[in-house]
């Protein structure tokens, strides 16, 4: 048996777990947890192969599904110890060694995965899963361009590998060396390979084309718990008028938390779909007859993308969890903003029509539980303590070489980097800044923390230096919220310009660099004025209160008035992109969002 059997999409297009020989003792138990692993109800699985291991403690095919069916419910300490087992009653296994080596990535052992990976590849070099399970390992080391040679090798054993090449597109918009439009080809060449033929099968819609009536609009997503997506989608959900919308939410991930029942009360509708396959999935939120289908998460963990190609709403978006082109035919529009995805550069990269609000894509709601902001650190000038908290793996060689450029350009300040996953992870980033003549003592390195703890860290800080080519999304506006400008590197489009969306918003236009000598210049100028740095820190947060940031009425309502025009053009096709409404002086519609392919301005406008 084969994790890719188990773990992530592949397991919803595959038709479950490889048969498992005749004549193995216990195969009627195997079976029946296979077929509950391929019906996705995990926990049934995991206690069925618990019960079945204590009398057939030597069947290796009861430890890999016990193992995959561990993992799915989020427990990679216990899924490890049981591929651990299933290894070693089968050490001429490449598939045992290659789940063994996921599960010890998922629980934060990177260095141990790539030995097991090693292991499976020794046996058989052409291993697609432990080719894509090395990637993965390669990650949080820092190691991007070796991850991205592995799932291509992978590709090109087997091109059909659906898991291989969705991390691929997820890695490519954090490569520095990746050229836009060479992602947005690879984007392109998934969609005609896994989703394009779906659509072609798609049947007709019998939604009622009354063009005023109240719209069933569906969300989707895996990540309704504390999570970066909910800070965005919550104050929506919070805001829809009952009189315009009726809202469907379909949770497809397996976390739950106090921020998902949160959710469920702000939404009219909430379906638990996560056991659905994307068949059965596409066929439920056709029964419920949803108008507009919106897609919260791309190319991430959890994503329902071929439901969405089989186009079971008539209007289907995307939006938030994957600041990129889907490469879908079946998707008709991505959300976004004119600062975001300029005009004409962003336009050509899209499959999608890009669907532009007329200030911002993002409406955030501030964590509850934030402390007060707190006093800047003591400071003189040109000593100020810098601060990185994106994602590790947005990071790489050009951003933390920017990074380094600024902290030379100021000889005693300092930098402090968090969120590093395992401890080998910091060091590629002090490798890099002693190549650059930067002392390493000048940079701090901190793991992940609890959120409180995340949040109390800004306290620390002056000034926070974005991740480049993939800018922070959540963590930008975390930054603010707890009184800590952000400068950001603007790139060509979408997730290379999320930090120019945010600070626009925020009104910090005026730290966003559009090449790396600004850059450095903006961090400089931040560094050398303490006394303004403690005047902005002040009142970041009552500014971000009356910024469109955080004006969750207005946000919404332009938010349903799109909703509304993309539906009048599915009502009456002739009205073609007019139903999109047409232009006013100020470069709006008088629907208050601009079409794609003609946002006004530049980035700044």
């Amino acid at each position: 048996m084969r994790l890719k059997h188990f773990l992530g999409r592949a397991s919803r297009t595959s038709g479950g777990a490889a048969a498992v020989a005749s004549g193995l003792p216990g195969e009627p138990l195997i079976a029946a947890a296979q077929r509950l692993y391929a019906e996705r109800d995990f926990a049934r699985a995991a206690a069925l192969c618990q019960a079945a291991v204590a009398d057939a403690p030597d069947v290796a095919a009861l430890w890999q599904v016990l193992g995959a069916s561990l993992l799915r419910l989020g427990d990679a300490g216990a899924a490890s110890e049981a591929f651990m087992r299933a290894a070693t009653l089968q050490p001429e296994s490449p598939d045992a060694h290659s789940n063994h080596g996921e599960a010890l990535r998922q629980a934060g052992r990177p260095d141990h995965a790539i030995e097991a990976c090693e292991r499976a590849l020794a046996l058989q070099p052409q291993h697609v899963p432990a080719l894509h399970n090395f990637a993965l390992a390669l990650q949080p080391l820092g190691r991007m361009s070796e991850a991205i040679d592995l799932l291509r090798r992978a590709l090109g054993v087997q091109p059909g590998s659906l898991a291989v090449h969705s991390s691929l597109l997820f890695m490519l918009n954090r490569d520095a060396q990746a050229a836009p439009d060479a992602i947005a080809r690879e984007h392109r060449q998934w969609a005609a390979r896994f989703a394009d033929p779906l659509t072609d099968l798609a049947e007709p819609h019998a939604n009622d084309r009354n063009p005023g009536r109240v719209l069933r609009i569906g969300y989707v997503s895996g990540d309704f718990f504390r999570h970066a997506v909910s800070y965005f989608i919550e104050p929506v959900l919070a805001m829809h008028d009952p009189a315009a919308v009726e809202s469907h939410c379909y949770h497809t991930g397996g976390v739950r938390d106090e921020v998902t029942a949160r959710l469920r009360g702000m939404t009219g509708h909430w379906h638990d779909v996560a056991q659905l396959s994307d068949e059965a999935l596409a066929a439920a939120i056709r029964r419920d007859g949803i108008d507009i289908l919106v897609d919260l998460s791309g190319h991430t963990r959890d994503n329902r993308l071929l439901a969405f190609a089989r186009k079971p709403a008539p209007v289907q978006l995307t939006w938030l969890g994957y600041l990129n082109t889907t490469g879908m035919r079946a998707i008709d529009y991505r959300l976004t903003d004119c600062i975001a995805d300029p005009r004409g550069a962003a336009d050509a990269l899209h499959r999608e029509q890009l669907l532009r609000l007329s200030r911002c894509q993002w409406c955030y709601a501030p964590p509850a539980d934030a402390p007060p902001v707190a006093p800047a650190p003591p400071a003189r000038q040109g000593a100020v303590v810098f601060g990185a908290f994106s994602q590790f793996n947005k990071l790489n060689p050009r951003c933390i070489t920017l990074w380094a450029k600024v902290l030379a350009a100021l000889p005693a300040s300092r930098l402090n980097v968090h969120g590093l996953p395992v401890a080998e992870s910091g060091d590629f980033i002090l490798d890099i800044f002693e190549r650059h003549a930067i002392d390493p003592g000048r940079v701090s390195l901190t793991g992940t923390l609890d959120f409180d703890a995340y949040l109390r860290a800004y306290a620390n800080v002056h000034v926070v230096l974005d991740s480049l080519p993939c800018n922070g999304g959540t963590t930008t506006c975390e930054s603010l919220w707890m009184g800590v400008p952000v400068v950001s590197r603007a790139g060509v489009a979408g997730a290379q310009r999320s930090g120019a969306s945010l600070l626009a918003a925020a009104g910090l236009q005026r730290l966003v660099a559009e090449d790396d000598e600004q850059f450095v210049a903006i961090a400089v100028a931040l560094a050398s004025d303490v006394f303004a740095l403690a005047r902005l820190r002040g009142g970041l947060r009552q500014d971000l209160l009356r910024s469109p940031l955080l004006d969750a009425s207005g946000f919404t309502r332009e938010l349903e008035r799109a909703y509304r025009s993309v539906w009048q053009r599915w009502c009456d096709p002739s009205r073609g992109g007019g139903a999109c409404g047409d232009w006013t002086p100020d470069g709006r519609t008088p629907d208050g969002f601009t079409p794609g392919g003609q946002a006004p301005g530049g980035p700044n406008a």
